[in-house]
C-alpha cells in the first residue's frame, strides 16, 4: 500500500497493477481520492497530445478507466448532494408554505398569535436567515 503511489507513475503491468489497486481501494480512503485526482489531471493532459509510443499508449488506456471511474463517482456524489439539497429546499418551502398559513389565519389586528404559532414563526424565520446567510 506504501508504494501504490510509486508503481501507479512506473510502467508497464507495475502500474496497471497498481492502478487495480487503487480502482479496490475503498471511495472513502484518502490515497484512493489523492490519486484518482492526480489520475484523472494525468489523463486530461494525455487527451491533449495523443500518446504516440506503445507505452504512452497504455498508460493512457490504465488512466481512462480509472477516469471513468473517477467521472462516475463524481457523478453519483453530485447526483446525492443534489437531491440533499432538494430536499432541504423542500423541507424549507414546507416550513414557508405553514408560517404562510398561520398568518392567514392569524387573529385580526390588535390581537395576539397564540404561543405555539409564534414559536413556529419565529423558529422558521430564524432557519431562513440562517440559510440565506450561510
Amino acid at each position: 500500500m506504501a508504494t501504490l503511489p510509486l508503481r501507479a507513475v512506473g510502467r508497464g503491468e507495475v502500474q496497471a497493477r497498481a492502478f487495480r489497486e487503487l480502482e479496490a481501494l475503498p471511495e472513502n480512503h484518502p490515497l484512493r481520492r489523492n490519486l484518482l485526482r492526480i489520475a484523472t489531471t494525468w489523463f486530461t493532459l494525455l487527451q491533449a497530445r495523443p500518446p504516440t509510443t506503445s507505452e504512452d499508449r497504455e498508460l493512457f488506456m490504465n488512466l481512462q478507466v480509472t477516469f471513468e471511474e473517477f467521472q462516475d463517482e463524481a457523478r453519483k456524489k453530485g447526483l446525492e448532494m443534489g437531491l440533499e439539497k432538494g430536499l432541504e429546499k423542500g423541507k424549507l418551502i414546507g416550513k414557508i408554505l405553514a408560517m404562510r398559513e398561520v398568518l392567514e389565519q392569524a387573529p385580526p389586528e390588535g390581537e395576539d398569535l397564540d404561543e405555539q404559532s409564534l414559536e413556529a414563526l419565529e423558529a422558521t424565520l430564524l432557519e431562513l436567515r440562517n440559510r440565506l446567510h450561510a
